[in-house]
């Protein structure tokens, strides 16, 4: 005869909890997800970290993970290297309070990994984080659409400020809504004919038409990049053929509907972002280690584009430029090559914690873990052209993001394992 297989887990040996200790685990994802939310409204918003903090604290709490499920990874110490090297790059900062408000972004970005990493319960919970990202893109990009309708003979700029979001300050951010891409293709993978599907499928299409209209070549890339991340993830072939055919749909839009402008400034693409990326490497190059602090570089772009003489050799931006468009020697010319090396291991720990995932024995893991590395990579291809740690929302959602991948992690080494069948004479 054989004995039933004995199966070990890792998880609590009271899952139901106690009634408040059931309540207290909502905290968590109630509180992400109305952060994430907060995003589409309309106003000024007083992001309030005394409620994160809170949640975090209940978060804490609540969570009755084994103490295994809590060590040390890889990930956590690239943030904490990350967080050492601002505060270093802080105290030898050319500008201390110029410095000190930009790196306040800081505590609800670590406050929301926290909260997401430790205090999510359930793969439920991400997705339900992915459907509120959703939410966000469904709200502003109809916002967008409908003040774009009103003002077809207005600018892109006019379109965004009569927005009045706290998010969307330039037309270039609504990267962020294209490198949330695979958040909303999620439920049409999961389940096509869902309401969750539908809105899904109109928040891709929301964005998309939202890239073109704004005609940011930065958020129409990176949605092409995040999707064909996201197709080769997922192995899906007909996701590919929808991302090699959206730049020929953004082509004829821009065409018939825009006079062709969206075109035309992919010609002079790089002439506009040249002269700053010389200025950022110089700016490097004068303080390589720990850099001249955060948010410095629109502070001294003015006195080195007039000593690198730049005007007559590459096109220079006469407007107040106070980042170089580009994450990475943004790094490099504010917190040194330290803070390169802390930023560049934090991208490779949560890419790794994402590629293992890939292969996890639970599907709904590795459709989760795969979705949000797609995600990730769309937002280090936006970094190499556009992004910047002066936006909120450019910490806020890469820590977002590397707390779902903690989460996932933390919830595939919990799943049961089925110890070997016993055989009995």
């Amino acid at each position: 005869m054989e004995a039933r297989a004995r199966t070990t887990l890792a998880l609590p040996s009271d899952p139901s909890g106690s009634a408040l200790r059931r309540a207290a685990r909502l905290a968590a994802p109630v509180g992400a997800c109305a952060y994430v939310l907060s995003f589409a409204i309309p106003a000024r918003i007083d992001y309030s970290l005394l409620l994160l903090a809170a949640c975090a604290a209940v978060a804490l709490f609540a969570s009755d993970d084994t103490s295994a499920s809590r060590r040390v990874n890889p990930l956590v110490i690239a943030i904490l290297c990350f967080c050492a090297a601002t505060v270093v790059s802080l105290f030898v900062s050319i500008n201390l309070a110029r410095s000190f408000i930009v790196s306040t972004a800081l505590l609800p970005a670590l406050l929301l990994f926290v909260i997401i990493g430790y205090g999510f319960s359930s793969p439920g919970h991400v997705r339900g984080l992915l459907l509120a990202f959703t939410a966000v893109a469904l709200g502003l990009g109809s916002a967008l659409t409908a003040i774009a309708l009103r003002d077809s003979a207005g600018a892109s700029s006019d379109w965004v400020a009569a927005l009045e979001s706290p998010i969307l300050v330039v037309p270039n951010d609504v990267a962020l809504l294209a490198v949330l891409l695979p958040a909303y293709l999620l439920p049409l993978r999961l389940r096509p004919r869902s309401v969750a599907g539908v809105a899904g499928a109109m928040a891709a299409a929301i964005t998309l038409l939202a890239c073109v209209a704004l005609q940011s070549r930065t958020a129409l890339l990176t949605a092409l990049v995040s999707m064909t991340a996201l197709a080769m993830l997922w192995r899906s072939r007909a996701l590919l053929i929808v991302t090699l055919t959206t730049p020929v749909a953004a082509l004829i839009v821009d065409q018939v509907f825009l006079g062709g402008h969206l075109t035309a400034k992919f010609a002079s693409f790089w002439d506009a972002r040249l002269s700053l990326w010389v200025t950022a490497w110089q700016m490097f190059v004068d303080a390589p280690f720990v850099g001249n602090g955060p948010n410095t570089f629109g502070a001294l772009y003015p006195q080195y584009i007039a000593a690198l003489e730049m005007p007559g050799i590459l096109p220079v931006d006469g407007r107040v430029v106070p980042w170089p468009h580009n994450l990475y020697l943004e790094m490099l010319a504010e917190r040194g090559f330290v803070g390169l090396c802390a930023l560049l291991f934090v991208i490779g720990a949560a890419a790794r914690i994402g590629w293992r995932l890939r292969k996890a024995q639970d599907a709904e893991t590795r459709l989760l873990a795969t979705t949000v590395l797609a995600c990730l990579v769309g937002v280090a291809f936006s970094g190499l052209l556009e992004l910047t740690l002066l936006r909120l929302w450019v910490v806020v959602l890469t820590f977002v993001l590397l707390g779902m991948l903690q989460y996932l992690s933390r919830y595939a080494a919990m799943r049961p394992r089925v110890a070997p069948v016993a055989r009995r004479q």
